[in-house]
């Protein structure tokens, strides 16, 4: 009997446990049907990061993953979200911002490490694509490349020896000093970074690395140096191609209601090995000095640029800045250096500070004429360029002016406080020149065009470019241009592509375009940027009468019309909308100007890897075709 009893009640527990199972087994199923019409959350692919930090514990890194509520990211020493959306628009995008509360060195390191942790892979690719691939071509690239991180090294050092004596007391070499944390900051976040995704590439990666592709704006002086001085080689200047340069233009002018208008246009000239683009907002709380806590915020705390993966600085040279009564707009080209011979007069043994060096701290410090060309002037050699600063505070003045009649005469302009609105400055190695234009280009309404040939007498000869021929480059160009869009079709038609040559095909020219405006009025900005070679949309025909482009051949070279005097290339393209034009005297055309003729006229596709043959070119991380459309960053932490 008792047998039966304990059989009847094992079975009856089995069924209670059966029973329980089946009812969990049923409530998961609604809950699952429940969850699956739950909308699950969209990402966008930005990545966000904290970095904490206290005098016990050191730097401590939080991974916030991917993030929609940017805002709300936690603020610690440094915050920052960072996107690659590479493939989907030809840029990533890159947010970094510190707490006042914290050491200066503090600010910077941690920024660097955050930075360094986040865009680890880019950064290598950008430094495989740039640095590595170019050393490895021939046995002179690999002498330089010796050469070069053997000076880099040494200078380094010197550098960052002199800005430590020198931080305390001097506010110049308080932000290299910074600069020289936040770099080394990035080395240890990049080897961080790398070891977590188990890449194994920290173990080949040195800070030299690091320091090789911030100086990607000095080194072709650095070759021409030690091609001159040290290789006594023949002149090297002029590389590549003598019209791939850099392209700027600027016009200030008032509406059809009297109100002023700032536009700006701004393309980089470069390899297409280097078209790993990045959009960068660096809002550092960083002091004048760093010894006095009481002492303000540098003027430019708030910094935004078209820059690279793993540098410091925007290397194309286009900054907007923002903070403590500063509000500008800066663009730099490189500047035509005709004269080798300037190279025996540079002492090899003396440090230089970097051009990325040099331009970041002048942004941070130059909150006007004088203090922008100390600090962007001072121990400058190599990183030639010619520069264009416009102070938009100031056209609120010019605005009010105009609005009064207060001015008709040129010369009662400084009189009212009207100058150094729109700055032009030159550097060719150690010497260094500023022009204010304010007054030429606020009379006359014109439109300034920089391309890289030197403007400012002085430097002109200097450089070895007779100032004579280029004297009309001053008289600035006239234009009608009143918006963007027209803008944009000047860069596009004075581009130039490489990869569109033929035999003589490199893929080298203009990488890019930016545009800016501002209306003092409303006292905003719009900037947009289109990432890759720049294609234009219409195509031209060539002008000779009725004869075609297609009918000219680069063996059998026909007389064609092109202007003699020209500095860039001979020849004239008209595009079929434009109405017909005389043509200057004809003259037989050398058979590389007539490809670059047929160049300019198929100059209206967009640029794909898969159709050239790019000669080992390295282009790790970019995508195919370079076809996208203007690219507005918005940023998450919006200026206090």
């Amino acid at each position: 009997m008792s047998t039966n009893l304990k059989v009847v009640g094992a079975s009856w527990i089995k069924t209670r446990i059966s029973t329980f199972i089946l009812v969990a087994a049923g409530f998961l199923s609604i809950c699952a049907l429940f969850i699956a019409k739950i909308e699950r959350p969209k990402y966008d692919g930005t990545y966000c990061a904290t970095m904490f930090w206290n005098e016990k514990t050191g730097f401590n890194i939080e991974y916030w993953k991917q993030r929609n509520d940017l805002h709300n990211i936690p603020k610690g020493a440094a915050r920052i979200c960072y996107k690659d959306s590479m493939y989907q628009n030809g840029w990533s995008q890159l947010e970094i911002e510190t707490e006042e509360k914290y050491p200066d060195w503090v600010q910077a390191f941690g920024a660097g490490m955050l930075e360094g942790t986040l865009t680890w892979s880019n950064i290598y690719h950008h430094w495989a694509n740039t640095i590595s691939s170019p050393c490895d071509t021939d046995e002179s690239s690999q002498n330089f490349c010796t050469w070069l991180r053997d000076t880099v090294e040494s200078n380094y050092v010197e550098m960052k020896k002199t800005a430590k004596l020198r931080a305390s007391h001097d506010h110049y070499w308080h932000q290299i000093d910074l600069l020289t944390y936040q770099l080394e900051g990035m080395y240890f976040g990049w080897q961080r970074g790398a070891k977590r995704a188990r890449s194994g590439l920290e173990e080949d990666f040195e800070l030299t690395d690091f320091l090789l592709l911030n100086l990607a704006a000095d080194i072709q002086d650095l070759k021409e140096n030690f091609t001159l001085t040290l290789e006594n080689g023949k002149k090297s200047l002029n590389k590549i191609f003598p019209n791939a340069r850099a392209s700027m233009l600027v016009k200030l002018f008032p509406d059809f209601e009297g109100n002023f208008k700032f536009i700006m246009g701004h393309s980089a000239a470069a390899s297409y090995s280097s078209m790993l683009r990045m959009q960068k907002r660096y809002k550092f709380k960083f002091h004048v000095s760093p010894i006095n806590w009481n002492t303000n915020t540098v003027p430019g705390t708030d910094i935004s640029f078209s820059g690279y993966p793993g540098i410091l600085a925007s290397i194309d040279d286009f900054y907007m800045i923002k903070g403590r009564n500063v509000h500008s707009v800066v663009g730099g080209v490189s500047i035509r250096n005709e004269n080798p011979s300037l190279w025996n007069d540079i002492n090899n043994n003396n440090y230089h500070i970097p051009l990325s060096f040099r331009i970041m701290t002048a942004s941070r410090l130059g909150q006007n004429r004088k203090t922008w060309e100390k600090s962007i002037g001072r121990y400058s050699i190599t990183g030639s360029k010619q520069w264009i600063r416009v102070d938009l505070k100031k056209i609120n003045l010019l605005q009010k002016l105009h609005s009064n009649n207060n001015y008709s005469k040129i010369d009662g302009l400084n009189d009212l406080g009207v100058h150094d609105i729109i700055l032009l400055s030159e550097q060719v190695l150690n010497k260094y020149k500023t022009k204010d234009l304010t007054t030429s280009m606020s009379i006359n309404w014109t439109s300034l065009w920089c391309n890289g040939i030197p403007k400012l007498k002085e430097i002109s000869l200097f450089s070895g470019i007779p100032f004579e021929n280029n004297n009309s480059n001053m008289k600035i160009v006239e234009s009608n241009m009143t918006n963007l869009e027209d803008v944009d079709e000047f860069l596009r038609k004075n581009a130039f592509r490489g990869d569109l040559l033929g035999e003589q095909a490199s893929p080298y020219g203009n990488i890019d375009m930016k545009l800016f405006t501002f209306d003092p009025v409303l006292e905003i900005t719009d900037y947009n940027a289109i990432s890759g070679p720049l294609f234009t949309k219409q195509k031209p025909r060539f002008f000779n009468n009725d004869i075609s482009i297609e009918s000219l051949t680069i063996e059998e070279p026909n007389k064609i019309y092109s202007n003699e005097n020209s500095d860039e290339f001979n020849i004239e393209i008209i595009s079929s909308a434009e109405p017909s034009k005389i043509p200057a005297p004809a003259r037989l055309i050398r058979n590389d100007i007539l490809a670059i003729a047929k160049h300019r006229y198929h100059h209206n596709r967009p640029f794909k890897w898969s159709e050239v043959d790019d000669n080992g070119v390295n282009h790790q991380g970019q995508p195919n075709e370079w076809n996208f459309s203007k690219v507005k960053p918005v940023w998450a932490w919006h200026s206090q």
